[in-house]
């Protein structure tokens, strides 16, 4: 008996960032620990959304950079990266997290 782990395709959601330079990410599914953090994102993001507050937004981009960096290229991203280097807006990360959301929920839904 053998088991093969390079015939088993892990799902990932393909995210291109802006700029030149940028990869395209392959990102994996969360850990347990970044699916908790998740649902903290959603709720960041409806404060995002209702105000300006600084570290709300702050959070936002460390959530988003967390995430994007389980990724099978394993390249790093920080918040900063995001913010200065890819050049993503509040925008970017609304639509980012709602895809990430939808990704994780095909996953659940196809295992049960």
């Amino acid at each position: 008996m053998a088991i093969d782990f390079s015939a088993y395709n892990k799902p990932c959601l393909s995210v291109r960032l802006r700029g030149e330079s940028a990869p395209l990410l392959r990102v994996m599914p969360p850990t347990v620990d970044l699916a908790e953090a998740l649902s903290g994102a959603g709720e960041l993001l409806g404060k995002v959304m209702g105000s300006a507050d600084p570290e709300c937004r702050a959070a936002l981009y460390d959530y988003a950079a967390q995430i994007m960096s389980r990724n099978r290229e394993m390249i790093p991203l920080t918040a900063e990266d995001l913010r200065d280097k890819y050049d993503t807006d509040v925008e970017d990360l609304v639509y980012f997290f709602a895809a990430y959301v939808d990704f994780v929920e095909g996953l659940r839904n196809s295992k049960n």
